[in-house]
């Protein structure tokens, strides 16, 4: 049951427990009550109850038939398409060259093709190519004859260094003798007592004239 469905079998019980209230109570007592300034009779309080009971109860009924025909509609377009088919195709091999007996059947004809002029081929050919080369496409044959090529790596010439390794600034090498460091150790002369050179702080200075 759908919402709509349910609201709607709510809304009339509703108002069918409404009835039964306003004849037990408000007809004996003939209260009233007053709507848009119009004084409603516990007659008139029933009657609107009832319409809206009944109103209800048809739009229930109509979803309800409603659902039934569609549900049986596509039940029966199911079970007779393969029917329908047969006879079209049926018409269609026997009244093939009868176009106003199709339209009887309310077949349209089968529409026969135009066989293309030399030029409209030529013209498919021309744009067919021309579609080949812009696109590179290739058939099977002019894809064999393309091959693949594997470069050949360059060969590098190798250096070996002995010993350290080089840091690739040279030096320049000296010719000849190679000067050796004196490690003799040196006394300090002035401290030598055999030396008599007076130190030069004790020397009388020259006048210059």
């Amino acid at each position: 049951m759908s919402n709509d469905t349910e609201n709607n079998s709510q809304e009339q019980a509703a108002a069918t427990q409404l009835i039964a209230g306003v004849q037990q109570y408000f007809i004996p007592g003939n209260v009233t009550v007053t709507v848009a300034g119009v004084v409603i009779t516990p007659t008139a309080m029933t009657a609107a109850l009832q319409s809206r009971v009944s109103t209800i109860n048809a739009s229930i009924t109509a979803k309800a038939a409603l659902s039934n025909a569609v549900a049986a509609e596509a039940t029966t377009k199911a079970t007779t398409k393969a029917i329908v088919s047969a006879i079209k195709q049926l018409a269609l091999i026997m009244y093939a060259n009868q176009p106003e007996v199709l339209t009887v059947f309310g077949i349209a004809p089968r529409k026969v093709p135009t066989p293309a002029t030399s030029a409209e081929l030529a013209e498919r050919a021309a744009k067919a190519k021309a579609t080949r080369i812009a696109r590179n496409t290739m058939g099977p044959k002019q894809k064999a004859k393309v091959k693949g090529v594997v470069p050949v790596p360059i060969a590098s010439a190798a250096v070996t260094v002995s010993g350290a390794p080089s840091t690739g600034v040279e030096f320049p090498r000296f010719r000849g003798h190679s000067r050796k460091r004196d490690t003799r150790k040196r006394s300090d002369p002035w401290q030598d007592a055999s030396d008599v050179r007076t130190p030069p702080s004790s020397r009388p200075m020259r006048s210059v004239s």
